[in-house]
């Protein structure tokens, strides 16, 4: 190296090129004394200043990205080009690594894509670039692996974040929740100096990108191949623990009330992303029986769709029931709020059948008068008169009157059953949370 500085020192109009720095500390000792030339360093890290003038590289537009796709292939598809540079997430990197493999296995890009879209995380590992020797596989792999060692929790937080969807990642109230966190993040969670490194070490590796109010962004493509490289092992683990950390940071306990729509609202695209893995890996956990509950009450309270809603509450009626074999007051829960989705969708034989068994299972569960029961029979009630059987509605509304009036809890079991008539989801919300 000493020889490469003397030599540099005695020429001008050189350019010296530093590919993928790590940090200031390791290159500093490299960088020429004197001369009359230019450094260019490239780096995943953004702790440059002091030392170099720091110059964002944004992602290529779009016309720009489909043209390099074109002109590398030799396909001159400009909409599947356009498509794919959106697919790709418009990186350099990864436009390089697609024309590359696209133009040697003489694949057009409309092919490409396809099957990209198809075996997403397996191609990114695949080829090798024309003009970068590398491939988001290597250089992803050569981050973590640097990361692995320096900051372990920085890995453990980033594996949490690729389960959820990759924008607005609510990375500040993830870690709220040390008790749910895995060692060493749960630590590092709870000493704010070490919270702060963990999320720094993810910026400066740009493996996350800073958003506003403690929230950040994940690249597609770093989501998709930290996926590829979880280990089968630890993924359910970490599906199960994803599910217990949103559940216990974000939903509201009422989620069907206006006051806890915001929240719900920034929560619901990470909830359906978490429900993928979760099916995936068929999590049967009484946490993520309730996270259907909740996110079914907030879609059927915001009238983001019946049949949405439907759909996630049947879900929690599936996990309950794998949960207990017998009767429980959730899986009575989740059972009633399903039910009052299918009476409002119309089908009220099917909803008086599952409002019938709920009644029957609360019954059994809780001895005398309990408000859950006036509340199931005012559902049930409502079933019936949909169904012409007015006066037997009118027996049950009378018995759930009574049974309100000579509850231990008076009112409790009156507001239970007022937001019951108003709400159809009180029982659902109201009994699955201690």
């Amino acid at each position: 190296m000493t020889y490469a500085h003397e030599a540099l020192a005695e020429r001008d109009r050189w350019l010296l090129i530093f590919d993928n720095a790590t940090d200031p500390a390791t290159l500093e000792p490299l960088l020429p004394a004197t001369g009359n030339g230019h450094v260019l360093v490239t780096s995943r890290s953004s702790a440059w200043h002091g030392l170099a003038d720091p110059i964002p590289v944004d992602l290529l537009p779009v016309d720009a990205a489909a043209r390099l796709l074109q002109e590398r292939s030799g396909d001159p598809d400009q909409q599947a080009a356009e498509a794919l540079a959106e697919e790709l997430g418009r990186l350099p990197l990864a436009l390089e690594q697609a024309a590359a493999y696209a133009s040697r296995q003489r694949l057009p890009l409309a092919g490409y894509l396809q099957v990209f879209r198809e075996r997403r995380a397996e191609l990114l590992g695949r080829g090798q670039p024309l003009a970068y020797q590398g491939t988001v596989d290597a250089a992803y792999t050569l981050a973590m692996d640097q990361l692995r060692q320096a900051e372990p929790a920085a890995v453990q937080l980033l594996q949490l974040c690729v389960l959820l969807a990759p924008d607005e990642l609510p990375v500040g109230w993830l870690l709220d929740e040390p008790d749910v966190l895995p060692s060493p993040l749960a630590d590092a969670a709870r000493d704010p100096l070490l919270r702060s490194e963990v999320t720094g070490a993810l910026y400066r590796a740009a493996l996350l990108i800073p958003d506003v109010d403690a929230t950040a962004r994940l690249h597609r493509l770093v989501q998709a191949v930290t996926l590829h490289h979880l280990p089968d092992q630890d993924r359910h683990e970490l599906v199960g623990r994803a599910v217990a950390l949103l559940l216990a940071a974000l939903l509201p306990e009422e989620s069907w009330l206006p006051e806890g729509w915001p929240t719900c609202a920034r929560l619901l695209p990470h909830a359906y992303a978490l429900m993928e893995h979760a099916h995936q890996q068929q999590l049967v956990t009484a946490a993520y029986a309730e996270l259907l509950s909740g996110m079914g009450d907030y879609v059927w309270a915001r009238g983001l769709g019946l049949a949405r809603a439907r759909d996630l509450h049947q879900q929690a009626v599936a996990v309950h029931q794998q949960l207990y074999d017998g009767d429980h007051p959730d899986l009575a829960a989740s059972l009633t709020g399903f039910a009052w989705d299918l009476h409002e969708l119309g089908d009220h034989t099917q909803a008086r059948r599952l409002h019938e068994q709920a009644l029957a299972m609360v019954q059994r569960l809780y001895e005398g008068d309990h408000p859950q029961i006036a509340w199931i029979l005012t559902a049930l009630a409502d079933d019936l008169r949909a169904l012409g059987e007015h006066a037997r509605a009118r027996e049950l509304d009378e018995q759930a009157l009574a049974t309100v009036r000579t509850s231990p809890s008076p009112s409790t079991a009156w507001r239970l059953t007022c937001v019951g008539w108003g709400s159809r989801r009180a029982l659902g919300s109201l009994t699955s949370r201690p």
